[in-house]
């Protein structure tokens, strides 16, 4: 299920099965850990918010074993409403996806909406905002959407964390974020930053995926539970596309106001962003994706808005551009539209418009040489 509450699991039949060592699940776990959002737990505990979202695991001898054992595990669940894109989660009957979001510790300057699926909300406005397109001559409106991707790197996440009895922790996995994951680790398990080693192999690829912590501290809760063994996991294709971290599912709603020698005015954008399951890592996408959202144009007066929301599908996080192409990607086709409505040429209109050195972008950002 995307969605719903765990009411059992059921562990007997896979612990008798041959090599296994442990069957962990989310049961007890008591903290949470996130950058941004500390929404983020290891293991599903009381509810699931995306099918990869994990339940139960297995340790054993062989991963033949371990995924042998896995077929054993009964789960009862209660479904719940499932949400797969931004609008929907937003709307104001829709169930919550996080009902203790108010409680979750988060960046001083980050804005949730009580009550609902809104992680957070960026505004920026320059000049007059809105109210500017009362100086434009031509004003048109345009919705544009980039769909949920994967980063796919030729090589899938792995992990091997390894509990020392002495209370160290040595881990080796694909990433390239190794002192995020220390920090994690070393504050989740309450050991001194020192105690916790991160290795960094060669990797098979990253583009954003590998940037953030992924299954890290999934596998790290499944390792506490024998201190003393090393637990290695490597995900499969498909775990890594619905377990691990997602490209962005941005769609832009854009206004753009000008002259009618070609001089921009004024734009309005609204970035609905399904940020997935859990928003830690996408509110820096969605905060890069609004304020880029004038792509590299001048405009006297921006009324600028971004939504990250809490959507039934797996977390999102850095890829490629982080959120700037997306958003862009409506820029540079409102600029076509815009060219062809004036009757200019669309690389003109461009040019005339570049932030060139003088002009001011949509933060206040002064361009120079």
């Amino acid at each position: 299920f995307a969605h719903a509450l765990i009411l059992s699991v059921e562990t007997t039949e896979a612990e008798k099965c041959p090599g296994v060592v442990k069957v962990v699940t989310g049961k007890d776990c008591k903290f949470r850990y996130g950058d941004n959002i500390k929404d983020l737990q290891p293991m599903a505990v009381t509810k699931v918010r995306y099918i990869g979202d994990p339940v139960a695991a297995v340790i054993a001898d062989t991963a033949a074993h371990a995924r042998a054992a896995l077929d054993k595990i009964k789960v009862e669940y209660k479904p719940l409403p499932v949400y797969t894109d931004a609008r929907d989660a937003m709307a104001k009957d829709a169930a919550l996806i996080h009902e203790d979001m108010d409680d979750y510790w988060r960046l001083p300057t980050l804005k949730q909406a009580s009550g609902t699926n809104i992680a957070n909300t960026y505004h920026l406005v320059k000049g007059r905002g809105e109210e500017g397109f009362d100086e434009a001559d031509v004003i048109i409106e345009g919705e544009f959407n980039y769909p949920l991707g994967s980063c796919a790197a030729i090589e899938p996440h792995g992990t091997i964390v390894w509990f020392k009895e002495d209370r160290t922790i040595e881990v080796w996995s694909t990433t390239i974020c190794p002192f995020i994951i220390r920090e994690d680790l070393a504050h989740s398990y309450d050991v001194p930053v020192s105690d916790v080693r991160v290795h960094t192999p060669d990797l098979g690829g990253c583009f954003g995926y590998k940037s953030d912590v992924t299954t890290e501290q999934t596998i790290a809760w499944i390792a506490s539970f024998v201190p003393g063994r090393p637990v290695k996991w490597v995900g499969t294709r498909e775990e890594d596309f619905t377990s691990t971290l997602l490209a962005h599912g941005i769609r832009t709603k854009m206004k753009m106001g000008a002259k009618k020698d070609g001089t921009l005015v004024a734009i309005k954008s609204t970035i609905y962003h399904t940020g997935g399951a859990y928003a830690d890592t996408a509110v820096n996408v969605t905060i890069a994706s609004t304020h880029n959202s004038t792509g590299p144009y001048e405009y006297k007066h921006c009324d600028l808005t971004g939504y990250t929301v809490y959507t039934n599908t797996p977390a999102v996080g850095a890829y490629r551009g982080y959120g700037h192409q997306e958003s862009q990607i409506a820029s540079e086709r409102m600029m076509d539209l815009m060219a062809r409505k004036l009757g200019m040429n669309p690389l003109e209109f461009r040019k005339k418009n570049f932030l060139s050195e003088g002009k001011v972008n949509a933060v206040g950002e002064t361009m120079w040489k």
